[in-house]
């Protein structure tokens, strides 16, 4: 979840990015379109070694009219992951 001002997608794109170097692998990105809580334009999904591990991005405007976010809030931006 974002909390300020100037967090966005591509500020967690990074963070995302940073942590896997940490751990010595690489990531790498797909639009995630189908992710109905995810908003279609500004999501991706996580891929892994070739394996899909997880996705992030802006909260779909209906999830964010659900819990009375602004639509434009940077709230909205949200991290989640795959189980499998």
């Amino acid at each position: 979840l974002f909390r300020s001002e100037g967090e966005d997608f591509f500020t967690m794109k990074g963070t995302m990015e940073e942590l896997a170097a940490s751990f010595g692998v690489s990531f790498d990105y797909e639009r995630a379109e189908d992710v109905p809580y995810l908003h279609p334009g500004i999501s991706a999904y996580v891929i892994c070694d070739g394996e899909r591990v997880g996705s992030f991005g802006k909260l779909a405007n209906s999830v964010a009219g659900e819990l009375k976010l602004p639509k434009d809030s940077k709230a909205n931006n949200q991290r989640s992951e795959e189980r499998r």
